[in-house]
């Protein structure tokens, strides 16, 4: 038997698509020697006559003595300090394949946390507070930006310890966020809560987004304010057990992949953005075989409706699983291909799909047309509903609303069954 790789990236992104909510998207390239393409000739005879014309979670609740926000109204102006940041830069490596589709006009955001310590899912950043930089493609999936902290830290303190008479400190993520809506600026519905997806904060999608690591910018008015100096007993950022230490005045970057955390400060500081849990599942190394049951693996696991749309995962499989074995056993690309998109279409929702190089398959199927479209009317009858101008149906007299008789001398209406 040949062991036939796949020698197809396929991605399986579940949960957190952006915007549209929960959905499935398996993008599957199978690469042949040559790519195939044909031209279609139709010898069509066609009879026409006139007619008149859509995890079970914990809560982490706050308590009154700790992790308070309150709004900014202190202007304070950056000291010309060498050590002190002033601008931020970094890379993305941006995988997921509809990200173009769906971030229009992209850009990174330096994003208050206040809704991250206090857990708070509906947290707005005001208007007046969002500060962006440009995001720009280098090649092969990479992103670069760069983002000038402002003189003047923008929006919510956040109190880290119980002495409320302390001012607290401004924390911030660096995150890629884009136009979607409306204005520049980002409103409700356009962002809410913390960023999830490319940010330089490592995100627990599994347990309720919690940071895990990563990186974060501190911003403290003075000497006197406190930072948590690791995850606490409990492995969980800004909460009750968390050990707390001084900060020092101005912005200083925290790297929360050490323990305990680590502080610095550099006039240029560099913070890498991470794709979250809508990165590239990429099974190209994999056989067809072992490619199909890791996605059959991932997908049974954890496609959030298959109690609502009644999927039985096991009779996926065993009707499925033959033909990708026989495709591997017949090192067969085309039928690898025909075989995922039968598959994906077994599923009933409209955010599944599959993408990529299909070998010409999509116009062995669909291709060769003749220019006409067809619709069945209410009384049985079959009328050209659309005619291109410049198809081989129009220079053949065929108008719009013509009642169409025969195809290729076959009568229409058992066609059309």
């Amino acid at each position: 038997m040949t062991e036939s790789k796949s020698k197809t990236i396929c991605t399986l992104l579940i949960k957190k698509c952006i915007i549209i909510g929960t959905c499935i998207v398996m993008s599957c390239t199978p690469i042949t020697n040559e790519n195939q393409s044909e031209n279609y000739q139709n010898n069509t005879n066609i009879n026409v006559t006139e007619s008149n014309n859509n995890i079970t979670k914990f809560p982490i609740t706050a308590t009154d003595t700790i992790l308070q926000t309150t709004p900014s109204n202190t202007i304070v102006t950056k000291t010309a300090e060498s050590s002190e940041p002033a601008t931020v830069i970094g890379s993305a490596e941006i995988t997921f394949p509809l990200f173009d589709n769906y971030l229009v006009e992209p850009f990174v955001l330096l994003e208050n946390q206040a809704g991250f310590v206090n857990r708070n899912f509906n947290f707005v950043i005001a208007r007046e507070d969002q500060i962006i930089g440009p995001l720009t493609y280098i090649e092969n999936n990479t992103w670069n930006y760069v983002l000038h902290l402002p003189s003047v830290a923008p929006g919510e303190y956040v109190l880290l310890e119980k002495n409320k008479d302390n001012a607290g400190v401004k924390i911030y993520a660096i995150a890629v966020q884009a136009n979607t809506i409306g204005d520049t600026f980002l409103n409700k519905n356009e962002f809410h809560g913390w960023s999830t997806v490319w940010t330089s904060a490592r995100i627990d999608s599994e347990n309720r987004d919690e940071i895990i690591g990563g990186k974060l910018i501190v911003w403290s008015p003075d000497e006197n304010q406190y930072f948590s100096k690791d995850f606490g007993d409990d492995n969980l950022l800004f909460t009750e057990d968390d050990p707390i230490i001084k900060i020092e005045a101005g912005y200083t970057i925290v790297n929360l992949d050490t323990t305990p955390f680590s502080f610095t400060k550099e006039i240029t500081s560099k913070m890498d953005l991470y794709e979250g849990d809508v990165s590239v599942n990429d099974l190209s190394d994999y056989s067809y075989s072992e490619a199909f049951n890791q996605l059959w693996i991932k997908a049974s696991k954890e496609y959030p409706f298959t109690t609502l749309k009644q999927i039985d995962w096991n009779k996926l499989y065993d009707k499925f699983e033959p033909i990708i074995r026989n495709a591997q056993i017949n090192n067969d690309p085309t039928a690898w291909y025909v075989a995922l998109k039968q598959f994906s279409m077994s599923i009933p929702d409209g955010h599944i799909g599959i993408t990529g190089n299909d070998d010409g398959e999509f116009q062995r199927e669909f291709g060769g047309g003749i220019g006409l479209g067809l619709t069945e009317l209410s009384n049985g009858e079959v009328i050209a509903s659309y005619v291109n101008p410049s198809g081989p149906a129009s220079k053949s007299g065929i108008k719009e609303g013509n009642i169409i008789i025969s195809y290729n001398n076959s009568p229409i209406k058992e066609l059309s069954k």
